[in-house]
């Protein structure tokens, strides 16, 4: 990737996301892994300072856990997220914000529903119609 643009490992063998290369991330950054060399070389070229750079920010984010690093940026705006397991990216606020799952009925007129990936297309005067799960093999009437 472009520079240090890349995924860390965590202590705990998770991983963080970090694309902070313009220099407002990238001073950001710098801060809050306390890592003066980001600053220094953080945009070179160089292919001896790129590596440099970013062993050096590997070294950072495998002192801590993933969930230390989570609380960490939560709240900072320096291109850095925590890479989510298929779980914890479907019961994310963003999921729920984006309508990303929807719960479906087992059957035709039920209460009883599970979840699922809602369509990712959207129209602007229609909405979807989620009748039922899907049928078990040869049940269809399609």
């Amino acid at each position: 990737g472009g520079i240090f643009y890349d995924y860390y490992m965590t202590q705990d063998g998770r991983y963080l996301s970090i694309g902070s290369l313009e220099p407002q991330f990238m001073a950001g950054l710098s801060a809050a892994l306390d890592l003066p060399v980001l600053l220094q070389k953080g945009a070179s070229l160089d292919e001896q300072d790129r590596q440099e750079v970013k062993q050096a920010i590997q070294e950072k984010i495998k002192a801590k856990t993933f969930k230390e690093w989570h609380e960490i940026f939560a709240n900072l705006d320096v291109c850095v997220e925590p890479v989510l397991s298929l779980s914890e990216a479907l019961n994310s606020p963003l999921a729920q914000q984006r309508g990303w799952i929807v719960n479906v009925p087992l059957q035709n007129n039920t209460p009883d529903t599970e979840p699922q990936i809602a369509c990712p297309i959207k129209f602007s005067r229609s909405q979807m119609r989620y009748s039922f799960v899907g049928q078990k093999l040869g049940e269809g009437q399609w």
